[in-house]
Order: structure tokens, then C-alpha cells, then sequence
């Protein structure tokens, strides 16, 4: 009878450190990309982190955490946070290479300060995926917004979870919210890209880096908004962000979806347009313009 009665209390007081070890996660470091001028969405990003991911501050207490800025401080409440300045920054790629140089770990779970959580992240999950990558040595895990319609590719051996990433696909490297190894990031990022140029010409470069680029077929841990677009911030994201923090404030234009358009059709087509106007308008004109100043 004191056999059993020492197996239940042993097995009541076991059950939370393997519920612990199911979450823990061992050898990463948190990467979160910025600069200065999103300063403003620093507090939000870290309130809805730790809001709907609480083993921050249990299991994964120890779990270090970066903040690539470039002269600005900020000032986390948890004391979690450290800063990887690069005040003379001359590209995105260069201080995310000046961070990662700073981080011990062999691997960095890479998110961007305009990801704000908008769900309770499945811990579990989440550890056991990045488990399985470890397994497969794989260089990349891509653990939301990932898209197996545009992304898909063959199952690795031995995984039911995850896919590979075939190459030369889009976005193959692409910077939505995940798990790298370390040397890997640092051998594809190039220091005078943007991370926008990365995505692209980083994506090119993983077709020559080994292993395999994975993403989660089902059940992604992590679910978040994308509070900017094209340095406007969503009208939405933003009413989410007041009613947990009402004190929140910003000098970022605010969504404007005609406003928006233009702005992204100028930037996609203005060098066209403006050539389309010097052939067909501009120097038509001025030929006429000639003809009748000779005419008379």
C-alpha cells in the first residue's frame, strides 16, 4: 500500500515538469528585426507576446530575446529584452548580421516588431515541431502563413508534420515567423539587401544552401497580425492594440486603401508610366511645339 501511494504522489508531482519539458525549448534565441522608426509598436509587439505565449515566463523564462534597433532603448517591463544596436545601419540585412552575431545559440526563431500576436501560441506544438526540425537538420522552419498551395513540395522522410520548401519557389526564405538555424541565416544574408531584396535574392540563395526549407502542413503554433503595409498602419490592428492599450500612440499614417493603392502602384509601375509619357506625351508635344514656333 506505501508502494502505491508513493507511485500516485510521485506521478502528481512529475506530471507539471513533463508538461514543462513538452514546451521547453533548448538552444534558440528570440530574433526580433526593427529600427528606430517603428519604435512605437515595440510595446504592443512584447504585450501581445507575452500575453498569448505565458511560458515566456515559466518554462522558456531563460529564453533569450533581441531587439535589432538602431539608437533607441527599449525599456521591457520583463527585463527579457536585449538590444542589438546598429546606429549607422545601411541596410536591414547588415544590423539582422550585426545580431545574429551577438546570439550564442545555435538557433533563432527570426520574427519582425510589426507581427502582434492575435493568439494564444500552441506551446506544445510549437516545441515539437521545432523538435522535429532538429531531427531533420533542417536550416529553416517556416511556423506561420505558410501557404502548402504555393510553398508545398515532398514530405521529408520520416515527418508527417512538416513539408519541404521545393526550390526556386517563391519566398522560399521567406521572413513570416520562423525558426532558423543560426550559420544558416548568416550564410544566406547578403548586407546591403533590404529585407524585402532578402526575401527575394535570399530565397535565390537557399537553392544552394543544404538540407531542406520546411514548412508546417497543419496546426501552425503562431498566428498574428500584420500590423503594417507599406509603413501604414492596418485600422484594424490598431483597434486591437487600443483596447489592451489605451495609452497607445504613433505618428504612422493610418490605412488608407485608395491611398495605399497608388502608393504601391507608383512604386510597381512609376519608372513605366513615366517612360510611357515620355514617348507618347511629353516629346510628342514638344515636336509639335517645334513645328509651330518654326511655322510662324
Amino acid at each position: 500500500m506505501h508502494f502505491i501511494y508513493s507511485a500516485i504522489i510521485a506521478t502528481f508531482f512529475a506530471l507539471p515538469l513533463q508538461a514543462q519539458q513538452q514546451t521547453k525549448l533548448h538552444d534558440v534565441a528570440i530574433v526580433v528585426g526593427s529600427f528606430d522608426k517603428y519604435e512605437p509598436l515595440w510595446k504592443p509587439f512584447f504585450h501581445f507576446l507575452h500575453k498569448n505565449w505565458p511560458g515566456l515566463s515559466t518554462d522558456n523564462k531563460n529564453l533569450p530575446i533581441y531587439l535589432l534597433s538602431n539608437t533607441k532603448i527599449f525599456h521591457d517591463p520583463h527585463q527579457r529584452v536585449q538590444m542589438a544596436l546598429n546606429p549607422h545601419e545601411k541596410s536591414w540585412s547588415e544590423s539582422m548580421i550585426k545580431a545574429l552575431e551577438k546570439v550564442k545559440e545555435s538557433y533563432v526563431l527570426i520574427l519582425l516588431d510589426d507581427y502582434i500576436l492575435s493568439n494564444p501560441v500552441d506551446e506544445e506544438r510549437l516545441a515539437a515541431v521545432f523538435t522535429e526540425m532538429k531531427k531533420l537538420d533542417a536550416p529553416y522552419l517556416q511556423i506561420s502563413c505558410f501557404d502548402i498551395g504555393l510553398h508545398g513540395g515532398p514530405a521529408p522522410c520520416g515527418s508527417k508534420d512538416l513539408v519541404a520548401r521545393e526550390k526556386n519557389c517563391l519566398y522560399r526564405a521567406s521572413l513570416q515567423a520562423a525558426f532558423w538555424k543560426r550559420d544558416a541565416l548568416l550564410a544566406i544574408l547578403k548586407d546591403t539587401e533590404s529585407a524585402w531584396e532578402f526575401e527575394v535574392k535570399g530565397g535565390e540563395r537557399s537553392n544552394d544552401y543544404p538540407g531542406d526549407f520546411l514548412g508546417i502542413k497543419t496546426q501552425q503554433p503562431l498566428s498574428y497580425y500584420n500590423a503594417m503595409n507599406e509603413n501604414v498602419l492596418m485600422n484594424d490592428v490598431e483597434e486591437v492594440i487600443l483596447k489592451d492599450l489605451p495609452d497607445f500612440t504613433h505618428s504612422f499614417k493610418r490605412y488608407n486603401d485608395l491611398g495605399v493603392t497608388i502608393t504601391r502602384l507608383r512604386k510597381q509601375y512609376g519608372r513605366t508610366l513615366r517612360a510611357w509619357f515620355r514617348q507618347y506625351i511629353r516629346t510628342p508635344l514638344s515636336q509639335t511645339y517645334a513645328i509651330i514656333q518654326d511655322r510662324f
